[in-house]
């Protein structure tokens, strides 16, 4: 009875353990649906505010004449727009040559305009040289990294994702319109999904390296090649896993190591794309962690059952010993066996 009580509550137990990791990887799928929704809907407002910046009329007579009076409405409208919006840290028109015509930056006390004399040359920069190899029309998104200023990442981390548009007069690129978007609202949405879900959230770069990792030593490590605290990658960590991720743009992969469910999320257009691997993960441990409540609950039904059935089989005992030594004990005449053998 006792062998046969405890393997009903083992299998019960068992099939209440599958049946939440069955829970478990609906809620990985869907937490990273949402998150995936959330930063879509990020990116297209990147796109919208930057359409909108280069929808502005007055741009056509600056970018033909550079007229002061022209750029002083433009920038007015930028101070106005960076001050209100908070996401962007820089926004600037820059000729064909690299140089830049008017930037406005943002500051602890609003946006304001940067003099002439401190604007800069931009031609060495990658984000230049790609925005001139697009279309009209298009944008170019740099990889989401870390804000350099010179030569050293700034510190406290300031994540950056510069988007370049061409302005066109006529079929003829004649300028580019660059806004540095602060990529810290993008990790400010991931960290409230995390406190979503029962498990880990990653972000991921195309080469497997992690902007939100499972520990903060994990984050940022491409941008410290001479590191030598350097850590493992995702594509590291899980080659097998990160090849299989490589082949489609979204889905579920439950390993030994635990359950992962993953989304893609692009940035730019017209060939110049950065692609993110958003990842939703419930590691092994983490399961077991969670399992460990139950577990122990029927560990404990399992022990109060056991003593119950072993004080029940003793009871039960000494009710017989109790029994049997009551009995009476007749007493019988012996048996004469001598005539058999007369």
């Amino acid at each position: 009875m006792l062998v046969f009580a405890n393997l009903v509550l083992w299998v019960g137990y068992r099939l209440s353990a599958d049946n939440m990791k069955e829970v478990w990887r609906d809620l990985t799928d869907l937490s990273a649906d949402s998150t995936l929704y959330t930063l879509e809907r990020r990116r297209n407002d990147l796109r919208a505010d930057l359409k909108l910046l280069a929808s502005n009329p007055d741009l056509i007579r600056a970018i033909l004449y550079y007229d002061e009076l022209v750029l002083n409405r433009i920038a007015s409208d930028w101070e106005l727009f960076v001050s209100e919006k908070r996401l962007y840290d820089q926004v600037r028109l820059i000729d064909l040559s690299g140089m830049e015509r008017l930037r406005v930056d943002l500051t602890s006390h609003g946006a304001s305009r940067v003099s002439a004399d401190q604007l800069q040359n931009k031609s060495n920069r990658y984000y230049f040289q790609q925005g001139l190899a697009i279309d009209a029309g298009a944008i170019y998104a740099s990889p989401i990294d870390l804000n350099v200023e010179q030569g050293e990442v700034e510190i406290p981390y300031k994540p950056m994702i510069r988007l370049v548009a061409p302005l066109d007069v006529d079929g003829e690129i004649k300028a580019l319109l660059v806004v540095n978007a602060l990529a810290s609202h993008i990790f400010g949405d991931l960290e409230r999904h995390a406190r979503l879900v029962h498990g880990g959230l990653l972000l991921l770069d195309e080469s497997g390296n992690y902007l939100r990792g499972f520990s903060r030593n994990q984050e940022w490590q491409f941008m410290f090649p001479e590191s030598s605290t350097e850590t493992r990658q995702f594509n590291e960590s899980y080659p097998d896993l990160w090849a299989m991720m490589q082949q489609t743009p979204s889905g579920q992969i439950s390993r030994p190591e635990g359950i992962f469910s993953f989304r893609t999320v692009t940035y730019g257009s017209s060939g110049f794309t950065h692609s993110y691997r958003l990842v939703v993960v419930m590691t092994e441990e983490q399961q077991q962690a969670l399992l460990l409540p139950q577990r122990n609950l029927w560990l404990f039904i399992a022990l109060v059952l056991t003593l119950l059935l072993l004080f029940a089989v003793l009871v039960l005992g000494r009710y017989r010993s109790g029994q049997l030594q009551a009995k009476p004990v007749v007493n019988r005449k012996p048996v004469d066996l001598w005539h058999l053998f007369r």
